[in-house]
């Protein structure tokens, strides 16, 4: 390994059948942000190797938590005990409702309207009075008498509905301000009842639903927002990086390359004087010129029954 540099290696490692290779790729189309490893590189499983822009998922995924911290609030005040306060809130309103009812039944008493009404039977009768006057008046009299009783019959008509409009007035008022003030007055009586009755299992039920639906989408954006990095599926070396800040990438097309060196077989010699000090199962640690700083753990899978003479010096083959 020493003529080697680390990308030859890997290289090589990657053509043996005892490595375990994962081409990593996106499943969106999108444009490269970060590319956070080069070739040679010794990956955790998890690490990020090269992640999308990703602002539109990320907005999604917070306005997901958003929804969700909304509905668990909604949920907490609906299991909240009943509030005394927002108890005599709503009496105060509901008597408030009570005495606007009353103060309109009594804004028009019956004695007004008996007067109206009187007002529009006296206008009848002198309406008819003024009709029978200039029915039953004798002939051969100037044309100003007779203009005279026409203007009589006219203002007579004209008072009486003027009376039945006054009439009309005070009736309809009443009623139409009576209608609102009751109106008033029910949705007090049930908004008191709702207070003092807490939620129904009907809201606890939308509640929960809700919250659950704002799950949901939590987790939906937040696999959106996951599939825009690519991370290491396990401890291992880049062997390839196929990305570049700003660049497109499309679905499929591999970006990263990463080796798992676990499987990969190590010989080493030792000299017969160190070689009892090993044993079969012994864990040991692998480093190697072309990565330095990088130390691969590995166990002793097996010690050579004989050993070899390498000019005077008996050499032990272990396998690794």
């Amino acid at each position: 390994f020493k003529q080697k540099t680390a990308y030859e290696m890997l290289r090589s490692l990657v053509g043996s059948e005892m490595c375990i290779r994962d081409s990593l790729s996106f499943t969106a189309p999108g444009r490269v942000a970060e590319v956070l490893v080069k070739p040679g590189d010794y990956v955790l499983a998890g690490d990020v190797l090269v992640r999308q822009a990703d602002i539109s998922q990320r907005n999604a995924y917070e306005q997901a938590l958003l929804a969700l911290q909304t509905a668990q609030l909604r949920q907490e005040q609906l299991l909240q005990p009943v509030d005394e306060a927002q108890v005599r809130i709503a009496e105060a309103n509901l008597n408030s409702a009570l005495g606007a009812y009353a103060a309109v039944q009594n804004a028009v008493s019956a004695d007004q309207l008996r007067a109206a009404e009187l007002r529009v039977e006296q206008a009848r009768q002198a309406k008819e009075d003024a009709i029978r006057a200039r029915t039953t008046a004798s002939g051969g009299q100037p044309d100003e008498y007779y203009s005279i009783l026409d203007a009589q019959v006219g203002a007579a008509s004209f008072n009486e509905e003027i009376a039945r409009l006054q009439l009309e007035s005070l009736r309809t008022s009443n009623r139409d301000q009576l209608a609102v003030a009751g109106a008033r007055v029910a949705q007090a009586q049930r908004e008191l009842e709702r207070v003092k009755a807490g939620p129904t299992q009907a809201e606890l039920d939308r509640a929960a639903i809700a919250i659950r639906q704002a799950e949901a989408q939590v987790q939906q954006a937040e696999r959106a927002l996951s599939r825009t990095a690519l991370t290491a599926p396990f401890d291992g070396i880049v062997s390839l990086v196929n990305a570049e800040v700003g660049a497109l990438t499309a679905p499929g097309t591999p970006v990263v390359e990463v080796v798992d060196v676990t499987p990969l077989r190590l010989n080493v010699q030792i000299d017969e004087v160190d070689v009892r000090q090993v044993r079969e199962g012994m864990p040991v640690r692998v480093q190697l010129d072309a990565l330095p700083g990088l130390r691969f753990p590995a166990a002793v899978a097996q010690i050579a029954l004989v050993g070899r003479n390498d000019n005077g010096i008996i050499l032990s083959l272990i396998h690794i």
